[in-house]
Formats: structure tokens, sequence, C-alpha cells
């Protein structure tokens, strides 16, 4: 199970309001050396092509990529 859902996969509950979360939310510059590594640590899980399998648009230039033979389209 995923943290923060139940066996059913719908989300939890919050004990606050949004706005009492919102308090204790901190921003990480993208840029920064935090915002950098975190970046770091996601690509070393997911990989840096997380977008070819997740229906997400590309750019036409990788139209003819190798990578493209396995996407799956509503056409196919």
């Amino acid at each position: 199970m995923r943290k923060g859902y139940d066996k059913h996969n719908n989300p939890n509950q919050e004990k606050t309001s949004f706005e009492e979360r919102l308090k204790n939310f901190k921003e990480v510059d993208a840029w920064s050396k935090k915002g950098i590594q975190e970046r770091e640590d996601f690509y070393k899980i997911y990989g840096r092509g997380w977008w070819w399998f997740n229906d997400v648009p590309f750019v036409n230039k990788y139209k003819n990529s190798w990578i493209e033979q396995f996407r799956i389209t509503g056409s196919d």
C-alpha cells in the first residue's frame, strides 16, 4: 500500500486543514544544490526518460527516436 492511501487506493483524510499544512510547506529552489540533488535522486529511481511511457507530449525532434517503437497510442 502507498503511504497516505487506504487499501482501496483512496486518499486518507487529513487531520489538519489545508491552510495549516500550507504553513509548513517549504519550497525548494529548483536550481539550488538541494533542488538539483532532489532531481538526481528522482532520476536514480525513475530514470530520465519517464515521460516516454506516461503519455506526455514530446518535442517533434524526438518523433523518430528508437524508443518510439514502444509507445502505445490510442490509434494502435
